[in-house]
């Protein structure tokens, strides 16, 4: 072989290596993207059941608010029911010991 065979053959050699390495790059990255879409796909649906569960713990704590509103109230109502009567029981003893 002479001199300019050889370098056109070691060319070719460097050529083929840079194609080989060329190609087994694009492979390993094509791989890891569709690991990553898969692992954003999984990401995605997680936020979307946070976002439910999120959603349906607002909606228990606005009626856990409103129940204890109306406990509340009729809480208020009752003392101020008792309060009443006391008050006529105590009127009533009062007029009873002028009497």
């Amino acid at each position: 072989m002479s001199n300019e065979t050889k370098v056109t053959f070691n060319l070719w050699l460097v050529l083929s290596f840079i194609v080989a390495l060329g190609l087994l790059a694009f492979t390993v990255l094509g791989a890891e993207q569709l690991k990553t879409k898969e692992k954003q796909q999984e990401i995605c649906e997680r936020v979307v059941k946070l976002e439910t569960q999120y959603d349906n713990i607002i909606k228990g704590q606005e009626k856990v608010a409103i129940t204890l509103e109306k406990l509340a109230d009729k809480i208020d109502a009752q003392d101020q029911a008792l309060r009443r009567s006391s008050r006529e029981a105590r009127d009533k003893t009062t007029l009873k010991g002028r009497e």
